[in-house]
């Protein structure tokens, strides 16, 4: 219900409205007795139940605590059908508006974020988590006074309501911490690592991981190195980028403890470079005082390696994107090849599912792999040759032969040994593995559209396409360490006609490449021959996304997530798209 001025709700006035979202609205009103003014905050009709508790919980817990940087809640009412809170009104704008008129000077960053620090600390030590916390939800009233704001994804930790959200990714992509993303239990340093990210983007301009589809931004931060700050920024010295490297470190261990911890460091590298005044700032800052940012995006400087894996949704996670940096674009050719490439890399995530059973796991519901020895091409002969009727004796002798150069031996002992297995889908799932690690990449690509194609009619393709599927969408975006002579000549040995699921993946590669019309062609043309494989508007949505068209975006993410048969992963992925886009 959208309120205009004049209207009545309780015993406010409406005066005009502050702010809006998808799930809520701020006002500012009039008390009607008291002349107070104050923000009101009130949710949608229609919004889930599951909003609403949030929305009680808001007021249950922000109204326990008592700090001068939290905004304190007056009143709460939920007795009808519009529940509402009533706030402190803060005059002034949001750290993220300020953000955009320019840099601020260290004594106004320090400053700024000390009393940030003060708050989370003071709330952490009640068991309280915010989880939300970015520069929109920083508050600066008149006198240039910080007030964290919108504890509506807070959690009393070691509650009985605290499982509420278990289970569920709640946060801003662009601020959420990596334990967050896995779904793993989260504790302060949650918190302390969005407070680092906004300082990162105080002090360099921007965030550290920005480009892609939500989806894309929260696996960058489980699994993307960090773009150094000072690569961003030459002007940040250096005593203050380790400050900031030890605040967005992956690892939770290895980050401060307490938010007043963090800034303090902060404060201290500043003053060891004399570029803090003797006495506190005005509150107010001055932006030309404020490090210069440079334009233009840096590359991003590795500082430890982080081994990329796939990751089930159902642990709120997301595929590998891009570097944060601009593609320049690469010519037709070399991109198509690097697309199916692309697609070849899911044979390294499926090692990750290996089974040693021969039938599919009845929770996971996943196609078994093969364990496989190293064994000399000696060895592997010999135990052929013993075993001439084990499909286990040719993945062996297969993987020999490719180890020695073997190629064009191993594919046809592959296909020699698939006429002595009764587990079909495990052997050539196990087949592409191993053309994978020996860099048969047109071996691999092959193997896997067989299987697809071969399952298709039976009973098994759905466990087959939401196995393969899943680990294809999230691997498919990942840079290639083929050389363009490899990309080609992996691009002339595959044939031309591809599955529509494939199609679609080979899609998103392009959109990872920033080859949008090459990325709709491909996309419509797998929508042609099905026109409602959800995953194929999973991936048009993200076009759509790349390209701001946010409505067909939505349009796009809604048909997959309710699509009859959508495998879990897809629905789940196209909900996450949906809650993280702008409102």
């Amino acid at each position: 219900m959208a309120l205009s001025p004049g209207d009545r709700i309780g015993l406010y006035v409406i005066q005009g409205v502050l702010g809006s979202g998808g799930t809520a609205s701020v006002y500012r009103a009039t008390h009607d007795r008291m002349n107070r003014t104050v923000a009101l905050k009130v949710i949608h009709i229609g919004v889930d139940a599951d909003f609403r508790q949030r929305f009680l919980r808001e007021a249950q817990i922000v109204g326990a605590l008592d700090h001068p940087n939290i905004v304190p809640i007056y009143d709460f009412d939920d007795s009808g059908d519009t529940p509402f809170l009533i706030m402190k009104l803060i005059g002034g704008p949001t750290l993220k508006s300020v953000l955009t008129q320019g840099s601020l000077s260290p004594d106004r960053i320090v400053e700024i974020c000390r009393q940030v620090a003060a708050a989370l600390d003071y709330a952490h030590d009640r068991n309280v988590l915010h989880r939300d916390v970015k520069p929109s939800n920083i508050l600066l009233d008149e006198q240039g006074t910080p007030y964290l704001s919108d504890f509506g994804l807070a959690r009393v930790t070691h509650a009985p309501d605290s499982t509420i959200s278990e289970g569920m990714l709640l946060g801003t992509p662009y601020y959420i911490a990596p334990e967050q993303v896995l779904g793993h239990g989260v504790d302060r340093r949650a918190d302390n690592y969005s407070l680092g990210v906004v300082l990162y983007e105080m002090l360099t301009g921007r965030v550290p991981f920005s480009a892609g589809t939500p989806y894309t931004i929260l696996q960058n931060h489980v699994h993307t190195d960090l773009p150094r700050p000072r690569l961003v920024n030459p002007n940040i010295p250096d005593s203050v980028e380790a400050v900031l490297l030890r605040a967005l470190a992956k690892d939770r261990e290895q980050r401060f403890d307490r938010a007043g911890e963090l800034i303090a460091a902060m404060e201290e590298a500043y003053r060891s470079e004399h570029l803090l005044a003797a006495t506190a700032s005005s509150k107010r800052g001055d932006h030309s005082e404020g490090l210069p940012i440079p334009k233009g995006e840096p590359d991003v400087l590795p500082l430890q390696p982080h081994p990329t894996r796939p990751i089930l949704v159902s642990s709120s996670t997301t595929q590998t994107g891009s570097s944060p940096s601009r593609r320049p674009r690469m010519p037709q050719a070399v991109i198509v090849g690097l697309a199916l490439c692309l697609i070849a890399a899911v044979f390294l995530g499926v090692a990750a599912m290996r089974q040693r059973s021969g039938a599919p796991d009845p929770e996971t519901a996943q196609i078994p792999m093969i364990e496989v020895r190293e064994v000399s091409l000696i060895e592997a002969q010999l135990n052929r040759r013993e075993a001439p009727e084990d499909p286990l004796a040719y993945l062996e002798l297969a993987q020999a032969q490719f180890a020695d150069g073997l190629a064009h031996r191993a594919e046809a002992t592959l296909q020699e040994g698939a006429a002595y297995t009764d587990r079909l889908l495990s052997y050539w799932l196990t087949a592409a593995e191993i053309s994978l690690r020996s860099r048969q990449y047109a071996t691999a690509i092959r193997i896997f559209a067989q299987i697809l194609e071969d399952a298709g009619t039976t009973s098994q393709y759905p466990v087959v396409r939401d196995q393969v599927g899943q680990v294809l969408y999230r691997l498919a975006g990942e840079a290639s360490r083929l050389s363009a002579g490899e990309i080609l000549g992996v691009t002339q040995e595959l044939r031309q006609e591809v599955s529509p699921l494939i199609a679609s993946l080979i899609a998103r590669a392009f959109i990872v490449t920033e080859n949008y019309r090459l990325a709709e062609l491909t996309i419509f043309r797998a929508l042609a021959q099905e026109s409602s494989l959800p995953e194929a508007h999973l991936i048009l949505g993200e076009l759509r996304f790349r390209q701001e068209e946010f409505d067909q975006a939505k349009a796009e993410w809604n048909l997959a997530r309710s699509a009859v048969d959508a495998p879990e992963w897809v629905q789940q992925a196209a909900q996450l798209n949906l809650i993280t886009l702008p409102q």
